[in-house]
């Protein structure tokens, strides 16, 4: 397995090739940060997006109705 060459390349082989994202990360500490944050930034935002888009009504009621809850005990 031969590392990523450039950042752009690491971030690209993180999805395609994670083995040699890896070997990258071994070899290449200085400049592996960078798609690093950008994928965990990216999950955060998408967190981020998600919850501030959700109606809290109806994810309120969808987790609350798979656990066999009476009427009173959901209120």
């Amino acid at each position: 397995m031969a590392a990523s060459k450039s950042v752009a390349a690491c971030l690209i082989d993180i999805f395609v090739a994670p083995g040699e994202a890896i070997v990258a990360a071994r070899e290449q500490r200085r400049w592996f940060w960078l798609p690093l944050g950008l994928v965990i930034g990216a999950g955060v935002a998408m967190w981020i997006w998600y919850y501030r888009t959700v109606d809290f009504g109806w994810l309120n009621d969808h987790m609350l109705a798979g656990r066999n809850l009476t009427p009173e005990q959901m209120k």
